[in-house]
């Protein structure tokens, strides 16, 4: 047990004091909004997805378990399913829904990358470390997708469309389009299908 604590330990303090300077550096306007923007757009745009191609390109699908992605996903799954069911055993008009979906999202979005790399890396081989990237797809094209359809669902009341059945089916029907779509051509799936391009 002492073997992995030190590591774990150092991790933890090691993740938690980035997370305290940028929280401390908002919170006395180290960063003004224009900075913090820009900071986070550079993250999200170039910063993650160069990481997760250089990751998927890396990796050696040969080590990758498959069941500790399946019990990840799964736990994932259950963690989603139980707030979705917890937010709408009172009510489930479609507003309910809404919350429900952004809920869910905010309970099974963890932060795989920044949190769980540095702990994964501490206490396991450096093979289950490179697999915490491949969580991040996982949670982007399955999990998301149904939180933001159940976001869509309840952000217009849904006796108002008028037009019967066919119209609500089509606007349901380009809600999931609209979606997957977006969801498909995010710069991290990109990053994630052009790394899957390379490797073969």
């Amino acid at each position: 047990m002492a073997s992995f604590l030190g590591p774990l330990l150092s991790a933890l303090a090691y993740t938690l004091l980035i997370i305290f300077t940028g929280y401390f550096m908002r919170a006395y306007r180290v960063l003004n909004d224009a900075e913090a923007g820009g900071l986070s757009r550079f993250c999200g745009l170039l910063a993650l997805p160069c990481a997760l191609f250089a990751s998927v390109v890396d990796l050696d699908w040969s080590s990758v378990d498959g069941t500790l992605l399946l019990g990840m996903f799964l736990s994932k799954v259950i963690i989603f399913a139980f707030t979705s069911l917890a937010t709408l055993s009172r009510r489930r008009t479609p507003r309910d829904v809404a919350r429900a979906g952004i809920f869910s999202i905010f309970t099974t979005k963890s932060n795989d990358i920044a949190f769980a790399l540095p702990i994964v890396t501490a206490i396991f081989p450096e093979r289950f470390a490179r697999m915490v990237f491949l969580f991040v797809p996982l949670q982007l094209t399955i999990i998301n997708p149904v939180g933001l359809m159940m976001m869509e669902y309840g952000s217009g009341d849904r006796e108002d469309l008028g037009g019967g059945d066919k119209r609500t089916r089509a606007s349901s029907l380009g809600t999931i389009a609209s979606v997957f779509a977006s969801t498909l051509m995010s710069p991290v799936m990109v990053a994630v299908m052009l790394g899957l391009l390379v490797k073969k």
